[in-house]
């Protein structure tokens, strides 16, 4: 929401827009908070719980960085997801798992992580090699490193989104691609997930599906200039 309000500001330079982003910034750093360590910092998952999460954390780090409204922190927030990439080129879902749930390294959360680094002008080719071998099948995302299934609009989403920020035009399209024909329900909606059967689930979420599609499919045509 508070980037989608700081593109908002951009264009119209509204100052109650800017009131508003400043109290967006208060909150990640007031009431989510933070744990520090050393020249690095992780942002809070929620106000609640006090787990590190990788993602969510380079999520509040982007806000703050792309609005110049506490870089200082940002880049510190930057430096502990950067420094948290494994070896191979992957990420695990929590930075300090504090939480005993499963610690897996999925498809959407690399994706969004991906795709903020370089929001924050941070090109990161090891992490990406990674996604496109390992969490993609092709042009159809895969549930996790080990699950290929079941394929989730989300992640079909976010595949697009991350290709298209990365300028892999060819990649983008034939996730584009892909998506239309599994997904598309050939009227104006997109269906929930594609099961390994071949079995789907048509359900439509207005936030799960329809806003991501409509996101990710702007920013492809807008960055490849298609329309």
């Amino acid at each position: 929401i508070g980037l989608a309000i700081l593109e908002h500001y951009k264009i119209t330079k509204d100052p109650k827009v800017l009131e508003h982003l400043k109290s967006i910034a208060k909150t990640i750093v007031k009431d989510f908070g933070y744990d520090s360590f050393e020249k690095e910092i992780c942002f809070y998952h929620t106000p609640l719980d006090k787990n590190l999460v990788y993602n969510s954390n380079l999520f509040a780090a982007t806000f703050l960085f792309t609005s110049n409204l506490n870089k200082e922190l940002a880049k510190k927030s930057i430096t502990y997801t950067v420094n948290g990439q494994n070896p191979d080129g992957s990420w695990n879902y929590f930075g300090n798992n504090k939480s005993g749930k499963e610690d897996k390294i999925d498809n959407r959360h690399t994706g969004f992580i991906l795709e903020n680094l370089m929001r924050c002008g941070i090109k990161n080719e090891k992490g990406m090699k990674f996604y496109k071998e390992k969490l993609m099948k092709g042009p159809r995302p895969k549930w996790s490193v080990k699950e290929e299934y079941p394929c989730d609009i989300h992640d079909v989403t976010q595949a697009l989104i991350t290709y298209t920020i990365y300028k892999d035009k060819e990649a983008a399209t034939a996730v584009f691609d892909f998506m239309l024909k599994e997904f598309f329900d050939g009227k104006n909606s997109f269906y929930y997930k594609l099961y390994k059967n071949g079995k789907k689930n048509k359900t439509i979420f207005l936030r799960w599906n329809q806003a991501w599609v409509y996101k990710s499919i702007a920013f492809y045509l807008e960055t490849f200039k298609a329309v």
